[in-house]
C-alpha cells in the first residue's frame, strides 16, 4: 500500500510503499520501499532504496478470537525527508545518523551527531502508560499487557522522532530527551551543520515551517478541539 508522496522538481513523485501484512509476518522484518512515479501514477523506476519498517507487538486472547497489534514509540522507525534539490535524507530513529541519497538511490554522504539516548525502563513506561490510559482504543489494559508479554523490548529509547525540510531547505529534527513532556528540536543546514536547538512541548506538534512562521497542531483546553497555531520564528 502507498504511504507517503514526495513531489520532485522534474514533475515526478517519490512514493513510499509499506507492507500491511505485519501480523502474518510477525518475527520477520518488514520494509518500506521507495519508487519514482510519473504524474499519471505509473511506476517508472525500480525501488530506489528500502528501509526497515515498523516493529509491532501483538496480543492474542486465549482461543484466538481477538488479536490486537500496535507499534509503540519506544521501537525504532524509518524517517525520510526530501530537500529542495531532490536529495533524500533517510534515517532509522535509533541513532542520530542520517544517510543522504540522490534520487537514483546512490549514497552521497552521512550526517551524524553525538547523542545520548534515554534509557528504556520498562516499569517506568508501564506506570506512565497506565496513568495516561495510553492507547485505550486497543481495549482495557491491552497496551500494558503487550509490553509485559514482549520479549523484544529495547534497552534505550530512539534518538529521533520526526524530520522534515522547511521552505529555506533547513532540516528540522525532533529528538527524544529525558523529559517526556518535550522534544528537543535541532535545526540543521543541508550539510549537517547545526544552526540551533530548542525545546518544544510534545503536545504542540510542529506540522510545517513556511515564510518565517512555525505552524503547530494543538488542542484547546476548554473545547478540546484541535486548532492550528502560528508562531513567529527568530533564530538567535
Amino acid at each position: 500500500m502507498p504511504k507517503r508522496i514526495f513531489p520532485l522538481r522534474d514533475g515526478t513523485f517519490l512514493v513510499s510503499y509499506r507492507q500491511y501484512d505485519e501480523y502474518e509476518n510477525k518475527g520477520k522484518a518488514s520494509f518500506v520501499y521507495y519508487v519514482i512515479q510519473d504524474n499519471k501514477g505509473h511506476i517508472v523506476s525500480d525501488p530506489v532504496f528500502k528501509q526497515k519498517g515498523l516493529t509491532y507487538l501483538v496480543h492474542e486472547k486465549p482461543g484466538g478470537n481477538m488479536r490486537r497489534m500496535h507499534s509503540f514509540p519506544f521501537h525504532g522507525k524509518p524517517l525520510l525527508a526530501v530537500s529542495g534539490d531532490d536529495y533524500l535524507y533517510t534515517a532509522r530513529t535509533e541513532k542520530f545518523k542520517i544517510d543522504v541519497y540522490n534520487k537514483e538511490g546512490q549514497l552521497v554522504s552521512t550526517i551524524q551527531q553525538p547523542f545520548d539516548n534515554r534509557i528504556f525502563a520498562k516499569d517506568e513506561v508501564l506506570a506512565r502508560y497506565e496513568e495516561t490510559n495510553y492507547m485505550w482504543q486497543l481495549g482495557d489494559g491491552i497496551a500494558l499487557e503487550m509490553i509485559r508479554e514482549a520479549d523484544n523490548l529495547p534497552e534505550e529509547w530512539p534518538a529521533l522522532e520526526a524530520m522534515f525540510f522547511d521552505d529555506e531547505d533547513r532540516l528540522w529534527i525532533s529528538t527524544i530527551v529525558d523529559d517526556f513532556e518535550i522534544f528537543q528540536w535541532w535545526m540543521l543546514k543541508k550539510s549537517g551543520e547545526v544552526i540551533t536547538k530548542f525545546e518544544w512541548p510534545r503536545d504542540h506538534s510542529i506540522e510545517k515551517v513556511r515564510n518565517g512562521k512555525l505552524y503547530t497542531r494543538e488542542t484547546e483546553e476548554e473545547t478540546e478541539l484541535e486548532e492550528i497555531v502560528r508562531y513567529d520564528i527568530k533564530v538567535i
